[in-house]
Formats: structure tokens, C-alpha cells, sequence
């Protein structure tokens, strides 16, 4: 191999390298809030190993390693698809991938088994085929090897990459539809961007492909280089932005956070429509699913489900209700439990202690903490009043 060949393989493979560091990273830390994170992770370890992959076919390293031909083909249907759940998750936020999406690793299943011929020949006939490929290294991604028609493997994964991309721009113009213009875009700015890195990745992967250009030009170096620039675009975002990455909220109080929480609640300052806006959203989801039944139910898990950042909604409850959130949990809770003894005269049956775990206390101390700081009375005299006044 050429000294050029070398730094080229040096540098391709290194980023690689890199990148399943990072996927690393991001897959073992934050685990609160690891969801979003580790669909990150899955997406950056899918083309590190595509990275490492092209750089190793620049080396002798298949020569001496015939059997971890091919081996990766698959990875390029896995890529498309963490990308988009990933965004997804950012604009739409859950704790776990939907049933449903499980069938976009399909391909990826179907590819595996179309490559089982070539996985299952001896290492003494793979040999063959690798060094007449490597003989003419545009031959590579046509996959003579594979059992489909020339080209027809790649172009596959070259047309799923633009699918599951556009849904991704489709993700991101929904849910600026659906939300408000007041409410904070930091998450919808680096969605957007993120996902127009990815579509300069399978423009170039596309035309490639369908026109043949490297036969003229040196655009499989471009599109290499450019699944290595994507790597470290998001390993530069990760050092700088870690928010945005882990999915952490800015205004979680740990100290990963407060830069973060103390720079952004110098800026807040709620308008009138956002106070109804978002005055509307959480009682509405307080009566019709009432969260705060759930122990150590948090801010950050209302901020999750109506999709308001935890620093907006804990400034809107300060300035609404002249409250912090716990209290204004315990006041919900303590309503919710009078609502179970107006509505269902069974429940007079219960204990106190019982109640207060079936709205979310955690116990009965914290019940009659929250009912003697709100009406200074006892849960028994401030219920059986309650009742009698009902």
C-alpha cells in the first residue's frame, strides 16, 4: 500500500475508532435519560463500523482475514434506522422503541440471510473473490459476491438511507406544526441540522450509485470522508452541547447541568399565551391521565410527556401557581383523593395510609405533611369536612 494509501487507511480507520468511543460513551452514560442516547449511540457505532470497514479495504487487512468479508453488510440498513428513531425520539418523546418500529430493522434481517452463501464459503474461495475485487476497486460496490444482481444490494440500502431520512425531515415539520412558536426550538434546531447532515451523506451515496461518477471522479473518497465528517460533527456536538446529545434537560440540578440551568433561567420570560398554553396542557393531562398517582413522578417526566422543558415549566408553575412542583403534585394528589371519596363511598373504607400510596404519596407522613402545609388540619378532619361539605 502507497503512503498515501496509508494515511488514508490511518485516518478513515481512526475515525472509526473514535466513533465507537463516543457510541461508547454515550451508550453507558446518563442512564436516567438514556433512551434517546443510546439510539444516538446505535446510529454512530452503525457507521463507524461502515467507516472502519472502507478503511480496511484500502489495506491488506481482508487478505490476511478472508472470513470478515462482507461481514458488515447488514450495518448499512441498521444506520437509516437508529437515525430516524433517534430524532423521534427527540421530537417526540418515549421511554422505549413502539412495536411497530421494530420492522424497519427488517432489511437488515433479509440482507443477513441474502449473505449466508458468501458467509458459509471457505475462507480458500473468499480469498479468491477478495483479491480480484481488490484488483479493481470499483467492482467493490457493485458486490459481484453477493447473491443479487450487480449494484442491486447497495442501491437498497442507498434508497432506504433517502426514506427513512425524508421521514426524518417529515418528523421534524410535524412537530413544528403541532407545537407552539413560543416553546423553546433548541431540540427542533438540532434535529434539523442533524438530519441535513445525514441527507448530504445519501445525495452523495445516491448519485454514486446511480450514475457511476467514480469512474470519472473520486467521489467514493467524498462519501467516505463524509461518513468519517459525520462522525466527528457529532463527537464535536457531544463536547460542546452534551444537552442536546444525552437528552439531558437543561435545568435538571446536577452538575453536568448548571451551567446549562443557570444560563437559560436568566432568559426566561413567559407571555400570556404561553401561560394558557401551557396552563391548558397540564391540568388537561392531569385530569384525563393523571401522572402524579406514579411515586417519585418528577418534573422531568411531565416536561417528557407534555413536551415542555423542564426550565419553562418549572418557571410557568413558580409564576401560575405561586408554588414549587412538589407542592403543586400534593395539591393534585390531595384532590385526586377527595374525587375517589365523593365519587366512590368505598373508598371510606380505606386507610389513610392506603389513599395516600393509591394517589402517589410515598407514605403516610409525606400525605399528612402535604395536607397539614396546605389547610393545616388533619387528613381525617380534612376529609371528613370535605365530605360533609359535599
Amino acid at each position: 500500500m502507497s503512503q498515501d494509501g496509508d494515511g488514508y487507511f490511518l485516518f478513515v480507520f481512526a475515525i472509526g475508532i473514535l466513533g465507537l468511543l463516543v457510541g461508547n460513551i454515550l451508550f453507558w452514560s446518563n442512564k436516567k435519560d438514556a433512551f434517546s442516547a443510546r439510539l444516538l449511540a446505535g446510529f454512530i457505532f452503525s457507521i463507524s463500523i461502515i467507516s472502519i470497514n472502507f478503511g480496511l479495504q484500502a489495506s491488506t487487512f481482508f487478505l490476511n482475514f478472508p472470513p470478515l468479508w462482507r461481514c458488515a453488510g447488514f450495518v448499512g440498513f441498521c444506520g437509516p434506522v437508529f437515525s430516524y428513531l433517534y430524532v423521534n425520539s427527540l421530537l417526540f418523546p418515549s421511554k422505549k422503541i413502539k412495536p411497530i418500529y421494530f420492522f424497519l430493522f427488517l432489511p437488515s434481517l433479509v440482507y443477513t440471510i441474502i449473505l449466508i452463501p458468501l458467509y458459509s464459503l471457505p475462507a480458500s474461495e473468499k480469498l479468491i473473490i477478495i483479491k480480484q475485487l481488490l484488483a479493481d476497486k470499483t467492482l467493490i460496490t457493485l458486490e459481484p459476491d453477493v447473491a443479487l444482481p450487480n449494484g442491486w444490494g447497495v442501491m437498497a440500502r442507498v434508497l432506504f438511507g433517502l426514506i427513512m431520512t425524508i421521514g426524518q425531515f417529515v418528523l421534524i415539520f410535524k412537530w413544528k406544526k403541532e407545537k407552539s412558536k413560543n416553546i423553546d426550538t433548541s431540540t427542533y434546531n438540532w434535529a434539523f441540522l442533524f438530519t441535513v447532515v445525514m441527507s448530504v451523506l445519501y445525495v452523495l451515496l445516491f448519485v454514486e450509485f446511480s450514475f457511476h461518477l467514480s469512474r470519472f471522479v473520486e467521489l467514493t473518497q467524498q462519501i467516505i470522508f463524509t461518513l468519517s465528517g459525520i462522525i466527528l460533527f457529532i463527537s464535536l456536538n457531544l463536547l460542546f452541547r452534551p444537552h442536546l446529545l444525552y437528552g439531558i434537560n437543561p435545568n435538571v440540578k446536577n452538575s453536568d447541568n448548571d451551567f446549562y440551568s443557570k444560563k437559560e433561567k436568566k432568559v426566561v420570560k413567559l407571555t400570556n399565551e404561553q401561560k394558557e398554553v401551557f396552563k391548558d396542557k397540564l391540568e388537561k393531562h392531569f385530569v384525563q391521565n393523571t401522572p402524579f398517582v406514579k411515586h417519585s413522578y418528577s418534573i422531568n417526566d411531565l416536561s417528557s410527556e407534555i413536551n415542555i422543558p423542564v426550565y419553562l415549566l418549572s418557571a410557568f408553575i413558580n409564576e401560575e401557581y405561586q408554588k414549587k412542583f412538589n407542592e403543586l403534585i400534593n395539591d393534585f394528589r390531595i384532590k385526586y383523593i377527595s374525587n375517589l371519596l365523593i365519587d366512590n363511598p368505598n373508598f371510606s373504607n380505606f386507610t389513610i395510609e392506603s389513599l395516600g400510596q393509591k394517589a402517589g404519596f410515598s407514605s403516610r407522613s409525606s400525605l399528612n405533611n402535604a395536607i397539614k402545609k396546605s389547610s393545616g388540619q388533619t387528613p381525617a378532619d380534612f376529609f371528613r369536612l370535605k365530605n360533609q361539605a359535599n
